[in-house]
């Protein structure tokens, strides 16, 4: 079993006035929370292939390692995804690649499912 088996990690999407939004769950569930800040599938495609790279140890083929969203600081070494203090300065937890990379492959292609996060569902 990977890591969204393990973690019960499950996608759903909310149609609210027509608005399409798309969420995952359980929201306690900090690695999860860190990926869903990404909705743009091209990012996250671009996140998976570094991941990737870093898992085979190719730590040289990775041209920028910042994976820093909204409210994590973040960077891939060889160890892991690193995520920093508020200041950026020190490593407060390091999560294995493999499970950001089993997430981020999840969240992008159920991003990628219709209906489409952040679009309009037709109304019946």
């Amino acid at each position: 079993m990977g890591y969204i088996e393990t973690h019960g990690i499950k996608f759903h999407t909310r149609i609210s006035n027509g608005h399409v939004e798309k969420l995952g769950s359980p929201k306690t569930d900090t690695n999860l929370n860190f990926v869903l800040q990404f909705d743009d599938p091209d990012i996250l495609s671009q996140i998976i292939n570094n991941l990737q790279l870093a898992i085979n140890g190719d730590m040289d083929a990775i041209h920028d390692r910042d994976i820093t969203a909204d409210n994590d600081i973040a960077s891939i070494s060889s160890s892991g995804v690193d995520f920093y203090d508020d200041k950026g300065q020190e490593i407060i937890e390091t999560v294995p690649l493999q499970y950001i990379y089993d997430l981020a492959v999840a969240w992008r292609n159920y991003l990628l499912q219709p209906p489409l996060n952040g679009t309009v569902a037709a109304q019946v």
